[in-house]
């Protein structure tokens, strides 16, 4: 891990989205004015009431249950590249559907553990998430042929994550994501630390490759780590107030904005985030973006570090995880009443991180 000598895992997050944010102003840069005067506007009452997670009305038997239910949400938050398809076929975009078929296994009594998951199979994904990997196409007159439709790779994406979290979870002698996390909690308590964020957030992208979210770019390694963080503030969002000697983490405060593309999205609506005129066209248009590209990276890394710089402008008042949620309700809620091409998110199909 790149500067882990130098701080945690969140400290690197920090620094490396801030490094490649400042050596790319030429695809997107920060409005530093434009920074100051949103921060001067926020009600810091609003955004910390937006932050306030909905319960799902589902029943669990234990912590560990619970745990594993919102491991597994975060492990599949991704696919959002494949909204457009998503949207047309399904009337769901990727994070509404994943939540779906996580939602299915639950309630059908599954257990959700290493065996499960190794042995998930590309019509496990029809049958929980209702994703359809081929579609039917006339060949001739009363004639069909089934082919490869837009979302086979997102179907093989889903299968394939689940399988390598299996055998990684078997690997580490776990029987599923909930007993690990709590095995690393429980270890730290009973080591006398203090229940830490970055710990989790180090730990579960080392033995879980599907939560690892890294990029090497222009020669330097830009940490994101995306689906770890949101897990660990939902964790901590949860459960802190009711065992704080596991959950509650010392350092959630630095947890960092969430970098998948609706953050981005709604900072360029306020104008927060200027892009280059191509970068703005591309979006604009719906090109994917090569996940790892230059563009892709700078995107993130400038909405990681203009949060950053929101919450300082604010003096420390909120948080980056608080402040995403509230911008994606803004962005929501600003969607049909915007001009055309502000606030669109951008798609990397492909990408395991969003």
């Amino acid at each position: 891990m790149p500067g882990r000598a130098n701080g945690t895992v969140l400290d690197t997050i920090s620094r490396s989205a801030a490094a490649a944010a400042a050596a790319a102003p030429e695809d997107c840069s920060i409005d530093v004015e434009a920074v100051q005067r949103y921060a001067s506007s926020l009600n810091v009452s609003q955004v910390q009431e937006a932050g306030v997670p909905t319960r799902l009305p589902v029943r669990f038997e234990s912590v560990q249950q619970e745990v594993n239910f919102l491991a597994t949400m975060h492990l599949l938050d991704f696919g959002s590249g494949y909204d457009p398809q998503l949207l047309q076929t399904m009337r769901r975009d990727a994070r509404e559907t994943l939540q779906f078929g996580v939602l299915g296994m639950h309630i059908s009594d599954k257990k959700i553990d290493a065996q499960f998951m190794k042995e998930f199979s590309n019509f496990a994904v029809a049958n929980y998430f209702g994703i359809q990997s081929h579609i039917d196409q006339q060949v001739q007159p009363g004639i069909t042929m089934s082919r490869p439709g837009p979302l086979l790779q997102l179907t093989q994406q889903i299968r394939q994550a689940l399988n390598s979290t299996g055998a990684a979870l078997e690997d580490a002698g776990s029987a599923d994501l909930g007993s690990l996390i709590m095995s690393s909690l429980e270890s730290r308590r009973a080591s006398g630390q203090a229940p830490s964020a970055s710990s989790l957030v180090e730990y579960l992208t080392t033995a879980i490759p599907v939560f690892a979210d890294e990029a090497n770019w222009r020669g330097q390694q830009v940490v994101f780590q995306r689906k770890a963080q949101l897990l660990a503030f939902a964790l901590y969002q949860r459960f802190a107030p009711e065992l704080p000697d596991l959950f509650g983490f010392v350092d959630a405060e630095q947890l960092t904005a969430d970098s998948g593309n609706v953050v981005p999205a709604a900072l360029h609506r306020l104008g927060i985030l200027k892009y280059s005129n191509e970068l703005e066209q591309a979006i604009a248009a719906q090109q994917p973006l090569t996940p790892g590209s230059d563009q892709e990276v700078a995107l993130r890394a400038a909405a990681i570090n203009a949060v950053a710089q929101i919450v300082q402008a604010t003096g420390q008042a909120l948080t980056g995880p608080q402040l995403s949620i509230y911008l994606q309700h803004y962005l929501e809620s600003t969607t049909q009443i915007q001009a055309p091409g502000k606030g669109v998110k951008h798609l990397a199909p492909g990408s395991l991180a969003y």
